[in-house]
């Protein structure tokens, strides 16, 4: 065997050694990372979901009712003159066309008259609430697929997995951890 190719072994060697310590140390921090981020997301929830239910309410007392209106004036308008009309003249279809058309005008200024412009910062807090619920969710989405490509990769770094424990038998008992963050065995 070769000088080099012993040197090039070694260096693999004293790679993997390195890896494996970093794996170590990196393990911890996924895991509190992992649960900071599952704690914060369960804030997000708590936070969104009275706003997405105050937002479905003030959809329900504003809206519907406005669309409910609209939908009936448009009935009205489209519903076929009834058979009296056509057998009078021109001058008193026209006159009752004119009639309807009044009664109509005067419903919408009642309608008018009754509804209060709405104030528009539920409707606003409701879009922000609507935003984060979703930004939640992707985050949650992303969090949970990531966890489980992350997981398989520090398995085998975990203390205490099948992978970790042949590894601590044969590594040194006195490595420790430099003010740099190195590991270093003496």
């Amino acid at each position: 065997m070769s000088l080099t190719t012993r040197k090039g072994q070694a260096a693999a060697a004293a790679a993997r050694e390195r890896a494996r310590q970093a794996a170590e140390q990196i393990g911890p921090a996924a895991k509190g990372a992992r649960e900071n981020a599952a704690v914060r997301i369960h804030g997000a929830r708590k936070w969104a979901a009275p706003r997405i239910e105050q937002a479905a309410q003030t959809v329900q007392e504003n809206v519907a009712p406005k669309v409910s209106a609209a939908l009936e004036a448009t009935a009205q308008r489209i519903q076929p003159a009834p058979q009296e009309l056509k057998k009078l003249g021109r001058q008193a279809r026209r006159r009752a066309r004119m009639a309807s058309q009044e009664v109509t005008a005067r419903q919408r200024k009642i309608l008018a008259r009754t509804q209060k412009p709405a104030p528009r910062w539920p409707k606003v807090m409701g879009g922000l609430a609507f935003a984060m619920a979703i930004g939640g969710a992707l985050a949650a989405i992303v969090m949970r697929r990531g966890r489980s490509s992350d997981q398989t990769d520090l398995d085998d770094a975990v203390p205490g997995s099948p992978a970790s424990t042949d590894e601590a038998r044969s590594a040194p008992a006195e490595a420790e951890a430099g003010s740099d963050g190195q590991v270093r065995t003496s």
